[in-house]
């Protein structure tokens, strides 16, 4: 009952960000590691990126002993956190990049009409003045 994801996932959003540091302590040792590769894979699928992060925080700071103490124990969910975090990592450098790339795409497309409009006055001097 303590393992399906299902259950995990609610109880863990339910927790407001003010009291994650309280319920990140209460973690019983026994279920860290469980806790940290679930949290892991969340990492992965959740859109909850930001309290993911949170509740990674503040589990290591609390526990942080115990992983020190355990290394072994805590391999494979610390892999799925690393594993997590660098294509989080790599998802929202694309999505900068991209935005950055359409704002200077916009940027330069507002400029254009004032550029254009300039130039076609000149244009239309030039053509009076000849003919006058």
């Amino acid at each position: 009952c303590l393992n399906e994801p299902g259950l995990l996932r609610g109880c863990w959003q339910l927790v407001p960000p003010e009291h994650i540091p309280i319920a990140a302590q209460q973690v019983p040792a026994p279920y860290l590691e469980r806790l940290l590769r679930f949290l892991g894979g969340e990492l992965e699928r959740s859109t909850h990126v930001h309290a993911v992060m949170l509740w990674v925080q503040q589990l290591l700071l609390a526990h942080g002993q115990q992983l020190r103490d355990r290394p072994v124990a805590f391999e494979a969910p610390l892999r799925a956190l690393h594993k997590g975090t660098r294509l989080r990592y790599e998802e929202l450098g694309h999505m900068c990049n991209r935005n950055l790339f359409s704002l200077d795409f916009l940027i330069d497309q507002h400029g254009q009409p004032a550029a254009e409009a300039e130039s076609g006055e000149q244009g239309g001097d030039e053509s009076g003045d000849g003919t006058a």
